[in-house]
């Protein structure tokens, strides 16, 4: 697929946010999933979630690019997404590089191990919280890690809870699976602090 690829999500996409209410990623798959737009995109559910993610946002920037000719603007996040009248024709630049990436259909392919290290640079970028004694006994509690904490069993572990608690299952909310990535982030912190002594 070169870069130019046109995605076939951008029209039900355009239909579900004409409704002028605020969307999610998730709450997006859910609905084209509902409708007939979105099947299984690979048997790694790791991948698959990856795939559809990325499926969502080239379609949306693609769409974003499209509107830029009219009155409209797409703001684009992960958490908010929302289509606006009346918006000036440019594109802000604080998401380019999210852009470049959802624009590039390489990244469409990843493989496994590429999508949990792109997973992992990114949760480092965000910003946690030192870890205590009281808090480590207390997240240990629910990740279940044999001590001393390895890397390799804590890398393990957060890509079974983190499918497992993602928002697009259903089953749980988008601060479920946020608090558990900020204890992975601050459980991977604590142990390269302690390989490092």
């Amino acid at each position: 697929m070169d870069d130019s690829h046109y995605n076939p999500l951008i029209e039900p996409i355009l239909a579900l946010l004409t409704d002028g209410e605020s969307w999610k990623v998730h709450t997006l798959a859910s609905q084209l999933k509902a409708h007939g737009h979105l099947g299984r995109l690979d048997e790694d559910s790791m991948a698959d979630l990856a795939k559809r993610n990325f499926i969502i946002m080239n379609a949306l920037f693609q769409l974003q690019d499209e509107l830029l000719k009219s009155d409209c603007y797409l703001s684009i996040s992960s958490l908010h997404i929302q289509l606006v009248y009346g918006h000036p024709k440019q594109r802000p630049s604080s998401n380019d590089s999210l852009r470049e990436y959802y624009l590039n259909w390489q990244n469409y392919a990843l493989s496994r191990e590429q999508v949990i290290d792109l997973l992992d640079q990114f949760w480092q970028a965000l910003p946690i919280n030192t870890l205590d004694d009281t808090t480590l006994a207390r997240i240990n509690k629910r990740w279940k890690l044999s001590q001393p904490i390895q890397m390799q069993a804590l890398k393990k572990r957060w890509r079974a809870l983190a499918l497992a608690h993602h928002p697009d299952k259903n089953t749980h909310s988008n601060a479920d699976f946020q608090q558990i990535h900020n204890e992975y982030q601050q459980l991977l912190q604590y142990v390269r602090v302690k390989n490092n002594n």
